[in-house]
């Protein structure tokens, strides 16, 4: 009978003994897979920043071909900005043209002064232009844009046969990729630069000179088209 009653209290105790570990047996369980869940997510993220992915491969891209224009626009948005500051704002009325996919650009601007009648007056216009063309293909063979060639185009006051005040050319100036990668633009003046450019040219008259030396009454008129 008394063993009966030790075994009965024995199992008494073990099944008490049981119940209260119970929780802490599930607690453990439970820290377990959560140590083991993130074990795992930190495998997987070294494994996923030590392999190459499609992401990092298109920015990549994008950073090669950042130059490359896509919209003729939007480059000429661009082209019309570093003409302006590398004029110096003695250009009116820019107009720039981008053409794709040839990557070419054609710059025109107008300077804004007398008719230059003098040798020492045409000298000095001619000057500025030799000067507005060097500074503006500087500025744009320097300005990060994808370019196969430039041409530009500086325009101004002449008088035509009639004495009338028209806008025409004062002179041009080209230059392609090739020539433009020899170029050490920190050490180039502006003559040097002028005889590298592939096709230049400088306006001479810039009026009737039958009555050199007169002082013609100017009208204004429609300008007409380029060298």
């Amino acid at each position: 009978m008394v063993l009966y009653h030790l075994r009965s209290t024995q199992r008494r105790c073990n099944n008490a003994a049981a119940a209260a570990a119970a929780p802490f047996i599930r607690l453990c369980a439970a820290a377990a897979a959560m140590l083991a869940l993130a074990i795992s997510i930190a495998l997987y993220g070294c494994a996923a920043s030590s392999s190459p992915s499609s992401s990092s491969g298109q920015r990549v891209s994008q950073s090669a071909t950042a130059t490359r224009a896509t919209s003729g626009p939007a480059v000429e948005g661009q082209l019309t900005i570093l003409v302006r500051q590398a004029s110096g704002h003695l250009l009116g009325n820019i107009h720039t043209v981008y053409e794709l996919p040839g990557e070419k650009a054609a710059i025109t601007g107008t300077v804004s002064n007398a008719v230059p009648r003098t040798p020492t007056e045409i000298s000095a216009a001619q000057e500025k232009v030799k000067t507005l063309c060097f500074q503006i293909q500087r500025a744009l063979w320097n300005g990060g844009i994808a370019l196969q060639e430039v041409t530009v185009t500086i325009l101004g006051p002449v008088f035509d046969d009639y004495f009338d005040q028209i806008i025409s050319w004062y002179g041009t100036a080209s230059l392609e990729a090739g020539t433009a990668a020899q170029i050490d633009w920190r050490d180039l003046g502006v003559d040097a630069a002028w005889n590298r450019f592939q096709r230049t040219q400088l306006r001479v008259d810039y009026g009737s000179f039958q009555l050199y030396g007169t002082t013609p009454v100017p009208t204004t008129a429609s300008s007409p088209g380029g060298p």
